[in-house]
């Protein structure tokens, strides 16, 4: 059915492309003879034209009516060239126009150049009282090294690398101000470049005038030409021209006045550097003015680094800095007193007591040593964390005073503060060495003074441990007298150890007043410095300031230098251009003048053989005048025919835009159609692939039931003997185990049976709608494995009881063969309705069963 249906559709598209072709073709012929029919209806019109001879009779039609078309070109050319000439002389105007406003325009660019120099010359001296004031610095600095060498010692060594330092900033800071000055002396080199380039520029521009005149000149003395009558009507525009040069005349008389202010500036800045020291001669102002913006950029860096630098040690370090000396301070003289009380203690005691308590008090001595060395020990720590202090705080001094700046008389007192401060912690700093010294000694003296009490502990040991009785008084008397004698000499170094330790105290002292009046010092140094750093601000804003004007100044200097000489390359050229192509619209005007008068001799011959034609046909007039009702009828003919041809000429185009519609329509149609034959021919490819695969199955699965029949029908006849299912899975599911589960098994069958029924039913009705590819295929292939599976439980459940079954056969044998002949009458009649008839085991199952049927119901 989807064959038929599928041959029909293609049957039909054939046909109607054919009869589509078939009535093209005919259009297409019908066309032809059309455009035949006016071809000839062309040709006839052609024949009636009157044809025009000249005396000796000879056609010159042709002749006449080229010469006609050569005279309408001509005066054609002749009109093109009139309109491109007024549009040349239009332009020209308008550019005349255009260049006195740039020139006027260029006039204000100088003016603004000259201010711009004068606001260099102005910058140019405050950088040589700048420099001026550095030399100053440089000298201040050099005497006050000279007075700073008189105080000799390490201070001198400090001074000479302050001045060092002040020194390199100095040259630093003079090799800024000569690298600026280079940058103007090259600015100043590129506005002479620039004056070089007007020069040229004025010579271009006057070379251009005096060709513009003659130009004028030559159209002024063109007045006679027939070509120019219209042009020259209006005197008026000449006279603007006139006043046009006269304007250009004065505006290169302004020019030369700028050249000549330009050089004048140009001679006074080099005359200024060179007064200064420098040498101009190949320098150039832009790289004069780009050495200005790095010194700028370099000073502001350094203020900058400065300032982080100030606030960094006054706002993060000062609490910190003040802790640690007031800590310093009082811990340098709680030792000290701690250490003097001790040891006084100590000098009581030894004075107080008697010679013979010395010896047994020795291990107490020995001991306290021990502690007065650990003491010393911790004094000495003191000493060395006040000397790193010290001189951190020198270096941090000395740090300040390279970034100050002695721009006023406050930061100079400020410095000098600074220096002194510098001085004094220099000399505590020494100071402490010496400290530390003494107390290296006295911890050297202490430690001899142990090694001595120790051998005295050991020996006074060794005597009492001998007999009293051999030691005679004598004997203890010496004893006690080298003792005593040694004792002393104890006391001496304790006396001179005291005195140190008191000498170490009052240095303490000094020490702390050193530190207070640092600390007065610093609390007024950073007052100083905060008002110094807001002035450093305020400068350096004034200096960004300048540096942006002067940044800014030099940017539109450069730009208005580099527009000015491209601007004046572009009209040079555009000059240039506009002069050859006037040269151009004359050479070609000439050209057009001899066509003309070569046109004009040609129609004057064309002419006298007009008259005499004339003149031959006044002969003849006698003999045409019969001839004139003729001529007026096959005028008229003529008019009418004229008439029928446009109208057939319009019927013929309107028939063609309609055919060409139709074919486009055919096309179109013709394409549409060839995209719905592809489409279905590859779904009928696709449906009958669908069905041959779905026939293909389902003799497969004939197969499988005739072979499964077959089986069944022989182990029935064998009575179920020998029953081999080994080559089909059971899947897992229903399970038969008795009579009663075995005919509900049964009415599954015949249930999935009906089930397969109405697919296939479904499957034919889409199929026969949609016509495209049948579906329900995979439920209905499903639906046969799950028949064939309950089939093969059926014949399982048979070989599992076949002895039971070999008892009870009689009782339900007949009610398995109804059941089973039902089954096949199912499947019969889908077979019947939808596809090929059963295979033959199928109708011999049917017909035993039905046979058996017959003589039960008998």
């Amino acid at each position: 059915m989807d064959e038929d249906l599928s041959n029909r559709a293609s049957v039909s598209l054939t046909d109607s492309t054919y009869r589509g072709s078939v009535g093209g073709s005919d259009n297409v012929a019908d066309l032809r003879k059309q455009i035949m029919t006016l071809q000839a209806d062309n040709e006839g019109f052609r024949r009636a034209i009157p044809i025009m001879k000249d005396l000796e009779g000879h056609d010159v039609t042709k002749k006449m009516t080229t010469l006609a078309a050569d005279l309408a070109k001509s005066h054609q050319i002749i009109e093109d060239w009139e309109k491109r000439y007024a549009k040349q002389e239009k332009d020209f105007y308008e550019f005349k126009k255009k260049t006195h406003d740039e020139l006027t325009a260029r006039e204000n660019n100088i003016d603004r150049l000259r201010e711009r120099a004068k606001a260099l010359e102005i910058d140019n001296e405050k950088l040589r009282k700048q420099l001026e004031d550095d030399e100053s610095k440089i000298f201040h600095l050099q005497q006050q090294n000279h007075r700073y060498s008189e105080i000799g010692g390490e201070n001198e060594s400090l001074n000479i690398d302050d001045f060092n330092q002040s020194y390199m900033n100095d040259s630093n800071h003079r090799q800024e101000l000569i690298e600026k000055i280079e940058e103007n002396v090259q600015l100043a080199n590129q506005v002479a470049e620039l004056q070089k380039t007007i020069d040229e520029l004025r010579t271009v521009v006057n070379e251009q005038s005096k060709a513009l005149k003659n130009v004028i000149v030559r159209d002024l003395d063109g007045r006679e030409d027939s070509l120019f009558t219209v042009a020259l009507d209006n005197p008026t525009q000449y006279s603007g021209t006139d006043y046009v040069i006269a304007q250009m005349l004065g505006l290169l008389e302004q020019l030369e006045v700028n050249d000549h202010d330009s050089n004048t500036l140009r001679e006074s800045i080099v005359k200024f550097l060179r007064d200064r020291g420098y040498d101009a001669e190949n320098k150039n102002i832009a790289e004069l003015a780009m050495s200005f913006r790095t010194a700028f950029n370099n000073r502001r860096k350094q203020i900058r680094a400065t300032n982080e630098e100030l606030a960094n040690e006054y706002r993060q370090n000062n609490t910190e800095l003040r802790r640690h000396l007031n800590q310093l301070s009082d811990d340098s003289i709680c030792s000290s007193v701690a250490l003097s009380v001790q040891q006084t203690a100590n000098e009581s005691r030894a004075l107080d007591m008697s010679r013979a308590d010395i010896l047994n008090k020795t291990a107490d001595v020995t001991q306290n040593l021990t502690t007065v060395v650990s003491r010393m020990n911790v004094l000495r720590g003191v000493c060395n964390d006040l000397f790193s202090k010290l001189q951190g705080t020198a270096e941090f001094l000395q740090n300040l005073l390279d970034g100050l700046d002695e721009d006023d008389d406050e930061g100079k007192e400020l410095m000098k503060k600074i220096k002194n401060i510098r001085l004094d912690l220099d000399k505590s700093m020494g100071e402490a060495m010496l400290l530390v010294d003494e107390v290296k000694k006295a911890e050297k003296t202490i430690s001899e003074f142990q090694s001595i009490l120790g051998q005295t502990f050991d020996l006074t040991q060794a005597d009492e441990s001998q007999e009293q009785g051999d030691v005679d008084a004598d004997t203890i008397r010496e004893e006690f007298r080298k003792e005593i004698d040694r004792l002393k000499g104890v006391e001496d170094r304790n006396v001179s150890l005291s005195a140190s330790l008191n000498q170490e105290i009052k240095l303490k002292k000094e020490a702390q007043s050193e530190a207070d009046t640092l600390k007065k010092q610093l609390r007024d140094i950073e007052e100083q410095l905060n008002e110094k750093t807001q002035e450093l601000q305020i400068k350096l804003n004034e200096h960004e300031q300048t540096e942006a004007q002067l940044q800014s100044t030099i940017e539109e200097l450069n730009h208005s230098v580099n527009k000015l000489c491209g601007e004046l390359d572009c009209k040079s050229q555009a000059l240039v251009d506009a002069q050859n192509e006037h040269q151009h619209m004359r050479e070609c005007l000439d050209d057009a003048r001899n066509t003309v008068e070569i046109v004009r001799q040609k129609l004057s011959a064309t002419q006298a053989k007009y008259n005499e034609v004339m003149e031959a046909m006044k002969k003849h007039s006698n003999d045409v005048q019969g001839r004139d009702h003729d001529i007026q009828e096959m005028t008229q003919k003529l008019d009418c025919l004229r008439e029928q041809l446009q109208f057939t000429i319009s019927e013929r185009n309107e028939k063609v835009d309609l055919l060409e519609a139709k074919l486009n329509d055919e096309r179109r149609r013709r394409i549409d159609l060839d995209k719905i034959n592809e489409s279905l021919n590859e779904k009928c490819h696709l449906l009958e692939t669908e069905l041959e695969q779905l026939r293909t199955e389902l003799q497969h699965t004939n197969a499988i039931v005739e072979k499964g029949n077959d089986v069944f029908l022989k182990k029935l006849q064998e009575g179920f003997e020998d029953m081999d299912t080994s080559s089909i899975e059971e899947e897992d599911g229903e399970q038969v185990a008795n009579f009663d589960e075995f005919v509900n098994f049964l009415d599954n069958c015949k249930d999935r049976a009906h089930t397969l029924v109405q697919l296939v039913k479904k499957a034919e009705e889409t199929a026969s709608k949609t016509n495209i590819t049948l579906p329900y295929c995979d439920e209905i292939i499903n639906e046969l494995r799950s028949l064939r599976m309950m089939l093969h439980k059926i014949a399982k459940f048979f070989d599992a009881n076949k002895e039971n079954l070999g008892r009870n056969t009689k009782s339900f044998a007949e009610k398995i063969k109804k059941e089973l002949v039902n089954i096949h009458a199912t499947l019969q009649d889908v077979a019947s309705q939808n596809f090929a008839p059963m295979p033959r085991c199928s109708a011999k199952v049917k017909e035993t069963g039905g046979q058996k049927l017959e003589k039960r119901k008998k």
